[in-house]
């Protein structure tokens, strides 16, 4: 017969098995948890029903829309300096003139760098037609290799180099400190101008392909324009100037992003829409040239030898992947494109496209030899003709009716 006291041992021997099975348990759970580096992952079922894999889940899942109301806008044009500040050229309501502000997203306030200016930056109000020309060349949303001139932010973030008529056949250039918040230089007679990747200078021209320090007044002249493009007549050049002929001769400039070569195109009327490219070597001036069947309006250094090109090529207009080694283009955007834009870690684009009645913004991966992952994230009855990148490639805008649409996506 089972003692009281056998039972009481025997329980306390089941209590303490029961706690140490117990610990043992706990100690498992805790080490598996504190060695567990993952987090469950659902796939989605569209992954299995395409067979040949080439479209993944959506890669620009929307999370948040913000919209942001910068007053009086000038031309839906405007510009990231940073995550939370941006460049447009709007009307000063004091002198009821248009001129370059700065709009800080996080107080929702707006400063203007060119304030007092004596300079106006449309021009007399009487202006000639030749001026409204250039103006709206300087100014517009048109698909113009002009087009982003006006307002050119340096790579870093620290200044804009902005670009004005100052009379009917004149064009001046203004240099601009962000954090100083006024003007530091001034220039005369360059178009087109492109800065330099590392933000010490900018390449431009007038009648000579040139470097500009904006740490100097240091120039480095190159070579003379007219050993590139051809020599403009006396006529040409005295009434004119050499920055306003190169504005109506349809003469675009680009710098690689290694900041070793810049990319001039040229439309000479005479060729039959032949459009001449130059590559020039910025070190000691040496270029080569390719002739090209058709007409560049806008053009990206994307890699070394590949510019993403906006034109029509071989009688197809649209965006082009062209290869300057092998002098030969490769269609990826759609003819009916407006604009579009590279994200600055190179790895994504933005463009708008028309599509009946209604505008669609596209977002895809971009690489050397073409576009992926092609999607559209907004549709507006509205005509959509400039998109932005944020600095830090993570967010994307779009301009409609005065008011900026900002992007976030859920896995950037």
């Amino acid at each position: 017969m089972l003692k009281f006291k056998d039972f009481k041992k025997f329980f306390t021997l089941l209590v303490a098995l029961c706690i140490f099975i117990s610990g043992f348990y706990i100690l498992g759970y805790i080490c598996l948890k504190n060695n567990n580096t993952g987090n469950t992952v659902i796939i989605e079922k569209e992954v299995f029903e395409d067979s040949n894999l080439k479209k993944r889940v959506k890669d620009f899942i929307i999370s948040h829309v913000e919209q942001i109301k910068v007053s009086d806008i000038y031309y839906n044009k405007y510009d990231y300096i940073d995550n939370h500040l941006i460049e447009a050229m709007v009307y000063n309501p004091k002198t009821e003139m248009p001129v370059l502000g700065i709009f800080d997203k996080n107080n929702n306030e707006i400063s203007y760098l060119n304030k007092d200016s004596s300079l106006s930056y449309m021009g007399k109000m009487n202006a000639s037609y030749p001026q409204q020309k250039i103006l709206m060349n300087l100014y517009s949303n048109t698909k113009s290799n002009y087009d982003e001139f006006h307002q050119d932010i340096s790579p870093d973030g620290k200044k804009i180099l902005e670009i004005f008529s100052v009379s009917d056949y004149s064009i001046g250039s203004k240099l601009y400190d962000i954090d100083l918040q006024k003007e530091t230089a001034s220039y005369n007679e360059a178009f087109p101008v492109c800065w330099l990747p590392d933000s010490s200078g900018f390449v431009g021209m007038d009648d000579y392909l040139f470097i500009q320090s904006v740490r100097s007044v240091e120039r480095k002249n190159l070579l003379k324009t007219d050993e590139i493009i051809g020599k403009l007549s006396l006529k040409e050049a005295e009434k004119e100037g050499f920055a306003l002929q190169n504005l109506i001769s349809g003469i675009d400039l680009k710098v690689s992003k290694d900041g070793q070569q810049a990319y001039i195109s040229y439309q000479n009327t005479d060729n039959n829409g032949l459009t001449t490219l130059f590559i020039v070597n910025l070190k000691d001036g040496t270029f080569t040239k390719n002739t090209v069947q058709g007409i560049i309006n806008n053009m990206m250094p994307l890699y070394p030898d590949v510019l993403l090109i906006q034109g029509k090529m071989n009688g197809k207009t649209g965006g082009f992947l062209y290869n300057i080694k092998k002098n030969n283009f490769k269609n990826i955007i759609d003819e009916k494109a407006l604009s579009f834009q590279v994200s600055p870690d190179g790895e994504k684009i933005a463009y708008t496209l028309q599509n009946g009645n209604a505008c669609d913004v596209h977002v895809a991966y971009i690489n050397s030899d073409n576009i992926s992952n092609d999607e559209v994230i907004y549709t507006d009855r509205n005509n959509i003709s400039t998109v932005r990148w944020t600095r830090d490639s993570r967010r994307l805008s779009c301009i409609v009716n005065g008011v900026i649409y900002e992007f976030s996506f859920k896995n950037m």
